[in-house]
């Protein structure tokens, strides 16, 4: 056992015939890569091994709800999604509702998180960027901070 997703990720890499649980980027890393470090394709509801790529994820985040407060429900038996990856999980920016300058500049920020940065950087980082429905729900709960 190691405390931490670096530390389980190194010691994983470190040492042969190990396997673990950490998120892609730890696995991507150049240094942890270059040590034959690998991730394993996972059996989908469609049947399919699948590798945790941007698009995989991508694919089964896209079968999710989103309910009216933001709050993400996946659905790990879309068996006609042959492409989604099932061990996936969002990342939640919380913001107040109440007008400051503060609040106008967490909004921005989470605007630009979405439209722009992660568009262009999140597959590289070992993320997937939010895409249709979802980015869309997500706009939507941006559009709630500092309105008020």
């Amino acid at each position: 056992g190691q405390s931490g997703s670096a530390n389980v990720s190194n010691y994983i890499a470190d040492n042969n015939g190990t396997i673990g649980f950490t998120e892609v980027s730890f696995v991507t890393d150049s240094a942890r890569a270059a040590k034959g470090m690998q991730s394993a394709l996972i059996k989908n509801a469609a049947g399919i091994y699948v590798a945790p790529t941007a698009a995989a994820a991508a694919s089964m985040i896209a079968g999710a709800t989103v309910d009216a407060q933001g709050f993400v429900t996946f659905d790990y038996k879309q068996a006609s999604n042959k492409t989604g990856y099932p061990v996936v999980a969002v990342t939640y920016l919380l913001g107040k509702t109440a007008k400051s300058a503060k609040n106008a500049l967490v909004a921005e920020f989470a605007t630009w998180m979405i439209n722009d940065y992660g568009p262009s950087s999140a597959d590289a980082l070992g993320y997937a960027p939010l895409a249709g429905a979802i980015k869309t729900a997500a706009l939507a709960q941006v559009a709630k901070v500092n309105s008020k």
